[in-house]
């Protein structure tokens, strides 16, 4: 055999066993990356679910603020109500004292 035969021979067989580690190799750091990147998929949906839920408590939560608000305000309207009721009554139980007093002398 020819020198330059053997010496292509060789040349190539390098040459493939090069381009096939490199190729290995570039699937090797592929696979990596996108084992990384579903690993931030999960964090980031993770993430959301997390988002979703306590936007959902906030919204129960708004939820229950506006309804006490309501319920306050009627209170405070029952108790303005009493209160004009007992001054009310307050006037007539003097009105009744006077008559009284003057019932008595």
């Amino acid at each position: 055999m020819n020198i330059s035969l053997i010496t292509a021979l060789i040349t190539a067989g390098a040459s493939l066993i090069g381009s096939l580690a490199g190729c290995w190799t570039v699937s090797k750091l592929q696979a990596y990356r996108v084992e990384q990147l579903e690993k931030k998929v999960e964090k980031i949906d993770s993430l959301e679910n997390t988002q979703i839920s306590i936007q959902s408590e906030i919204d129960v939560c708004n939820k229950d603020h506006l309804e006490n608000k309501e319920n306050m305000k009627k209170i405070e309207d029952e108790v303005s109500k009493m209160k004009t009721e007992i001054q009310q009554l307050t006037t007539k139980v003097a009105l009744i004292e006077n008559e009284i007093k003057l019932y008595h002398k």
